[in-house]
Order: C-alpha cells, then sequence, then structure tokens
C-alpha cells in the first residue's frame, strides 16, 4: 500500500498531519464507494446515460422531422430544438464540429451546400461517419462537395454491402441505411436492414442508427410495421430535457468499477459479489462480452472483463477459459487483436494493451503468445513524433489514461515503460493535477489516472503524488463524485462524458494510495 509506504520513509509528516491525511484520504474514498453503492443496479451492473450532445440529439430531432407527421412527433422535434439551440458543439476536430453542428442546421431548414473535401474526412476510421452526414445532407435537399464522385461512393456502398466480411452491427445497419439515402436501389439496403431491428424497435440499441434506419424506411418501406416501431422507440428514448443519448455502457462500466475498487473493503462487501454475478450472466455464447449488455464480443470489453476474474473460483475456470478461448480465436495471423470483430477495424493501442495485461494475469490458464503484440506496441511508441502524443489512447483522450494502461502492459522492466516517469513528470501541474493538454487546465480523472501510473512506477507517495491527492480530495463533491469532461471516443472523432467513467478513473489512484 503506497501510504504504508510514506509512512515510513525519510519525508513522512509528523504524526498528526500524517493521521489527517489518511483519515482524509479514507473518507474520500468511503464517499466514493457510497456513490458506487447507491448507483449500482439491481442486476449488479453500473451504466448511466452519457452526457449529451449535439450529434445525437441533432440526427434523431432532424430524421422525426422527416418521418410521418403526428402531434407526439412535432412535440418531440420542438423540445429537442430548444435544447440544441443553447447547446455548444465540440470542435476539437474539424469533422467532430461538422457532426455536431449539420444535423441541427438542416433541422433549422438551412441549405447550403456542404463541404466534405476534405481528404482525412474520408480516412477509414472516419469514412463512414463521412458519409452519414453525406447521406444526411441529401435527404434535405443540400448539395454536397465531396471529393469522390457519388456514383463512386454509391458503387463502393453496393460493393460492401455484398461482401461477406465481418462487420460492427451498428456500422452494418447504419451502412444499409446510408445505401438507401444515398440514391441505391433499396432492395438491398432494405434486406440487410430490416433483420437487424430489435423487437423494441430500435437498431442496435443506438439512437444514431435508430434514426438512419427510419429515415431508409420512409424511403424504402413507408407505412411498414417497422417503421412504426421504429418511429416509436424515437419517441420512447428522448428524455426530459429534449435530448437523446449514445449508448449505454453497462458491462464496461461494471467490469471498470470492478478494477478500481476490488482492493476497497467496503467495495468488497457491498458491491463486489453482485458486479461479479452481473459480469457472468452477461458474457456471451462466444466465449467474449461486448461493452454492453446484448450487443456483440469485442476483445478490448473481453480483456476487461477477464480482469475481473483474476484468481477465479472453480466455479468461474470454465467462464474464463470460454473468454481466453475466444482471445486465441481473435489473435489475427501478425499476433494482434482488433477492438472489434470487424475487419475494417486496426488495432488500438489501448485494446492490444488490454489484451497483453490480462494474459498476464492469466498466464496460467493458456498459451497465447503476446510477443508480437508486446512488440507492436513498443514499435508503436517508439515512432517518429511528439513523445507526449505517442502515449496518448485511441478510445480515450487521456494521455495519463495511456501511460497507466499502456505502461501496465509494458511492465516496470520495459525501457519504454520507464519513459512513464517521465512523462508524468513533465505534465504535472503546479496544483498537483494532471491535464488533458500540456497547456490546459488539470481534472480529476486526469489526475486519478495520472496518480495510479505515477504509483505503478514509484510504489510509495512521493511529494508529486502527494500533491495530486491534494488536488483530487480538494475537488470530491460531498456525494463522493468529482466533476467529468467528455473522454471517451465514439463515434469517432466525437468525444463523450460517462459518468461512471470519470467516477472510476478519477479514484484509481486514491484506491492504489490507500489499499
Amino acid at each position: 500500500m503506497a501510504l504504508a509506504s510514506y509512512h515510513e520513509s525519510e519525508r513522512a509528516l509528523h504524526a498528526p498531519e500524517r493521521e489527517t491525511l489518511e483519515v482524509r484520504l479514507r473518507r474520500c474514498l468511503d464517499r466514493a464507494v457510497d456513490h458506487c453503492a447507491d448507483t449500482q443496479t439491481a442486476a449488479g451492473s453500473w451504466g448511466m446515460p452519457p452526457e449529451p450532445r449535439m450529434f445525437d440529439t441533432g440526427v434523431v430531432a432532424f430524421a422525426l422531422s422527416r418521418l410521418p407527421a403526428s402531434d407526439r412527433v412535432t412535440a418531440a422535434v420542438r423540445r429537442a430544438a430548444r435544447w440544441l439551440a443553447a447547446a455548444v458543439p465540440q470542435t476539437h476536430h474539424p469533422l467532430a464540429r461538422l457532426m455536431e453542428e449539420l444535423p441541427h442546421r438542416l433541422l433549422t431548414g438551412a441549405r447550403d451546400r456542404i463541404d466534405l473535401r476534405d481528404p482525412a474526412f474520408f480516412t477509414p476510421i472516419l469514412r463512414r461517419k463521412t458519409l452519414l452526414l453525406h447521406a444526411l445532407a441529401t435527404v434535405a435537399g443540400c448539395g454536397v462537395d465531396a471529393p469522390i464522385p457519388l456514383e463512386q461512393i454509391r458503387a463502393s456502398l453496393v460493393a460492401k454491402l455484398a461482401e461477406p466480411i465481418e462487420m460492427k452491427r451498428w456500422g452494418r445497419a447504419d451502412l444499409a441505411a446510408v445505401h438507401v439515402l444515398l440514391g441505391n436501389e433499396p432492395g438491398p439496403g432494405l434486406e440487410a436492414l430490416v433483420p437487424l431491428q430489435s423487437a423494441d424497435g430500435g437498431f442496435v440499441h443506438n439512437p444514431i442508427s435508430t434514426a438512419l434506419a427510419g429515415l431508409a424506411l420512409v424511403v424504402a418501406a413507408p407505412g411498414s410495421p417497422a417503421l412504426v416501431r421504429c418511429t416509436e422507440r424515437l419517441l420512447q428514448t428522448q428524455l426530459p430535457d429534449g435530448t437523446w443519448r449514445f449508448f449505454e455502457t453497462d458491462v464496461w462500466d461494471t467490469s471498470l468499477m470492478v478494477r478500481t475498487f476490488r482492493r476497497h473493503p467496503g467495495f468488497r462487501a457491498r458491491c463486489l459479489p453482485r458486479a461479479l454475478a452481473f459480469l457472468r450472466a452477461a458474457q456471451n455464447a462466444d466465449g467474449g462480452w461486448g461493452f454492453r449488455s446484448a450487443l456483440e464480443s469485442d476483445n478490448d470489453s473481453t480483456a476487461c472483463a477477464l480482469m475481473c476474474f483474476v484468481d477465479p473460483s472453480p466455479e468461474d475456470r470454465p467462464l474464463v477459459h470460454r473468454a481466453l478461448e475466444l482471445l486465441a480465436r481473435m489473435q489475427r495471423p501478425d499476433g494482434l487483436w482488433r477492438t472489434w470483430q470487424s475487419a475494417e477495424d486496426a488495432p488500438a493501442k489501448d485494446c492490444i494493451a488490454h489484451v497483453i495485461e490480462t494474459l498476464r494475469l492469466h498466464g496460467g490458464e493458456h498459451q497465447i503468445e503476446s510477443a508480437r503484440a508486446r512488440a507492436w506496441l513498443r514499435a508503436a511508441l517508439s515512432g517518429a513524433g511528439d513523445r507526449v502524443e505517442r502515449w496518448r489512447a485511441d478510445w480515450y483522450h487521456s494521455t495519463t489514461y495511456g501511460l497507466l494502461e499502456i505502461g501496465r502492459a509494458l511492465g516496470p522492466a520495459d525501457p519504454l515503460g520507464r519513459d512513464v516517469e517521465r512523462v508524468l513528470d513533465q505534465l504535472q501541474r503546479e496544483d498537483g493535477s494532471w491535464a488533458v493538454e500540456p497547456d490546459g487546465a488539470g481534472t480529476p480523472l486526469d489526475t486519478g489516472l495520472g496518480l495510479a501510473a505515477r504509483l505503478a512506477r514509484v510504489g510509495a507517495l512521493d511529494a508529486a503524488s502527494l500533491r495530486a491527492v491534494e488536488f483530487l480530495l480538494r475537488s470530491q463533491a460531498p456525494d463522493g463524485t468529482w466533476p467529468g469532461r467528455p473522454c471517451m471516443v465514439g463515434p469517432r472523432p466525437l468525444l463523450i462524458e460517462m459518468g461512471t467513467n470519470t467516477h472510476a478513473f478519477t479514484a484509481w489512484g486514491l484506491v492504489e494510495a490507500c489499499c
């Protein structure tokens, strides 16, 4: 325990001050665990709606405005429009800003030409989101400037829809809808789309996919039961403030809470048994986990859920073996793992790090080789470019997240792992915090992760760690939480704020310090 090491160090405070620090730290974590217990569901999970964004609400509101009119539809669009009028777009990336602003502009009747000529918009990672905007503009009757002719785009969509390749379910739903909305023969798109509709009328638990599907159904199947159920689902999922929210991520959030708090005795007694029961029940038939219940398995969520079952009981060993077998099947010929079961996906540093770490933790249970994945991770961190930026992860916009998770995968003896401490020293601010950007304001989330990364390196509460602890103690709210910021990436390049992520990431360093 880092706190015990601090007590024994020559730099220890006088006894009354030391007691005050320990009492404050434990009280802070007790409040944080109280919040965990208060927000855990009856099923044992965590997962709350993310904070709203213009993109999600704007796309759904625009779609509803084009669907068959009714008093309920009109009222829902008006509520959304009021919220959108006061909202602020994300501006950290030009495509993110366009994704935030364009649906609202179309909803208000703007019909100016849409400029999609930036070649970066059509990279493999961003292409599908760009085509989504192209489709919305086309439905609204706007002209579009793009670096690829429309006929070529249409032909590529026909070919992609016909390819027998693995693809995320929401990716296939969006592709099928855009296929219809950009003027292709609607039959193939409709045939791919309709089987993806859930019993509740939605598509893949995603309001964006559901809204796009509704627009496509207006074109390809007007008046159909599928369109009626889709419209009803959109109306039912609007929140009282007029917004629609992105995916809830109950499996990911639950595994994150367990990874963060399981060493805290109060969490182990009050929350851990039900959390593990939820994760057991959420395991998919293929042995893995999706980031939310009833979604196909992905390698990142599977690796993180597996970390919750270290030193498994005899009852949990079959669960662990099924998950390891999935990771073995999902390993590519080059020794790497994609995040998703999708042929279009590329390996991500944090996903690779999570798989490496879970394979290490379950070392006696498998024979999966990870040497090539380690070599890939080292190469990704050793390339040319900014030293700080190289540590930034793919799925969280936080350098300290990458320093913690990738650093843990490399291990303390790795020469690149030793770079973690130097980068942390470079980024820490005078008040003890860490920020998402070197010149930005410190945040609790980045500071909790930075503190955890530092303690993993130095093992004791040194002066830099103590400044971080003090920052986190000062910034905790009375209800045990901390203020958050958009951090998770999804859909790329947009960011999203998830309250459970903020809570777990911020507390991570404090748990490492105290437990």
